[in-house]
């Protein structure tokens, strides 16, 4: 994604919306996993490699009112599991079989050391979404790899990130629409000096349990929704941008926020400086929430929305691609969803957003764009959910 693609699809992406062709590219990862067989692991090594697939992998909600009714524990346009996480272990490369709930072996490993790869098959996404896919792609694999990191922290593993074409064994699994995203190095060691992205800070994954994960909804009914008033306290916003601030900053991410409904804010636009939200405006009046919305305003009714984040970054800073940077603003984002959860709310990632009433709102210089947006409302569990349990 260099800059003409960010051009292209950013402020302006509603005008080079385009569907896709069909993907030449086999379903090698399938084939793999269909012909593969139950890993012979140690128990200890398959507790591990389990833990992760509940996390990313398996459908672990099931919403019975929604247009998307089969959800594992990270979010994906349209639903759509774009995510296959890759384990080489024991000199074996594992992969989850989701029709029948198991850790399978799918052929040898390359090399020692322990390590799982995350890979993106967007042979569908970019069916849907043309060249727009790729940016969607770089923001799933970031909340994947959130995901991914805090299964591997609860699983006591110690890791650290390697350059995403380190695993030679995945060439023959990937292709035009899959390919490798990140690899991370399970066990000791010292972390690559290019990698991308660095570790989630531990006082991210520390303030999370598995709770906070399950508990995670963008609360969508096929319908059309409305999201009703219930004010959010002041703390779990103000620690949400103390833990988030120095992440953000050092990915060179500027944070925006809507302040709607969230006790000790006036209603307005605010940006997060040093772990601080700083007024900027006060809303134009009633009904915010539509002038936010670029489309869907007949389906929508987001009145009772608590707060509305908006990660921005600078398109000059940007040297040849900003697929890393993309995938930080999905694993923050994701951080923020799970740990809102906590507190009862829905998060909805939205790219329907008017780019040009944001940028006037918030003083939003040229050279900067708007990368990724998700709404926070309360969760009152309009898509009737039922919760699989894992089962390690």
């Amino acid at each position: 994604m260099d800059a003409a693609y960010l051009d292209a699809f950013t402020d302006r992406r509603f005008e080079h919306f385009a569907r896709g062709e069909v993907s030449p590219d086999p379903d090698r990862i399938g084939a793999a996993v269909r012909a593969g067989r139950p890993s012979q692991a140690a128990p200890q090594k398959v507790r591990m490699m389990r833990l992760v697939y509940e996390y990313t992998e398996k459908v672990r909600r099931v919403d019975l009112a929604s247009r998307y009714p089969f959800h594992p524990l990270i979010p994906g346009a349209r639903n759509m599991k774009t995510i296959k996480i890759l384990i080489m272990t024991e000199g074996r490369i594992h992969a989850y079989d989701p029709f029948r709930d198991r850790v399978v072996d799918i052929g040898p490993a390359e090399g020692t050391g322990d390590r799982a790869v995350l890979m993106t098959d967007d042979r569908r996404l970019q069916l849907y979404y043309g060249e727009f896919s790729r940016m969607l792609s770089a923001l799933n694999a970031g909340h994947a790899l959130f995901n991914l990191e805090f299964a591997l922290q609860q699983a006591g593993c110690v890791y650290r990130y390697a350059p995403a074409g380190s695993s030679s064994e995945t060439d023959h699994l990937s292709g035009i629409h899959i390919r490798p995203r990140a690899v991370l190095r399970v066990g000791p060691g010292e972390a690559s000096a290019d990698r991308e992205p660095g570790a989630v800070p531990d006082a991210m994954l520390f303030s999370l349990t598995e709770r906070h994960f399950t508990d995670r909804t963008a609360d969508q009914r096929g319908e059309g929704d409305v999201f009703y008033h219930r004010t959010l306290d002041q703390q779990p916003l103000n620690d949400l941008m103390e833990r988030a601030g120095p992440v953000l900053e050092e990915a060179g991410i500027k944070l925006l926020v809507a302040v709607n409904d969230v006790r000790g804010f006036a209603p307005g636009y605010y940006r997060l400086e040093e772990g601080r939200l700083i007024h900027i405006c006060p809303f134009e009046g009633e009904r915010e929430d539509q002038r936010l919305l670029s489309e869907y305003h007949e389906f929508s009714n987001f009145l009772g929305f608590q707060f509305w984040v908006f990660m921005a970054f600078s398109k000059t800073d940007i040297k040849a691609d900003a697929t890393p940077l993309f995938m930080e603003m999905g694993r923050l984002m994701q951080f923020i969803s799970v740990s809102m959860a906590g507190e009862n709310c829905a998060v909805r990632p939205l790219k329907n957003v008017d780019d040009a009433y944001v940028r006037r709102k918030t003083r939003l210089p040229d050279d900067m764009a708007i990368g990724y947006s998700a709404v926070v409302f309360p969760d009152r569990n309009q898509a009737v959910t039922i919760k699989v349990p894992g089962g390690r």
